[in-house]
């Protein structure tokens, strides 16, 4: 999963600084990292809240306040 979207993001000469990965899991935190891109958690999704604020504070409750983060 990791190579096929760093391939993609390097070869359309992408810049990782506008993407912003959702996710739900540590691994999904992992794998954002690795491609450089920003992270956001989902608190409820797979993994707790406490689990996902061992890895980052971008914690989201709502989907909806995804716009928080495309806004700033």
């Amino acid at each position: 999963f990791k190579k096929i979207h760093a391939k993609l993001i390097k070869q359309l000469n992408l810049d990782p600084s506008h993407f912003i990965y959702v996710g739900d899991t540590i691994h999904d935190y992992e794998v954002a990292e690795a491609l450089g891109v920003e992270v956001i958690l989902y608190s409820k999704g797979h993994q707790s809240e406490a689990r996902l604020k061992q890895k980052t504070t971008n914690i989201i409750h709502h989907i909806s306040d995804i716009i928080n983060y495309i806004e700033d």
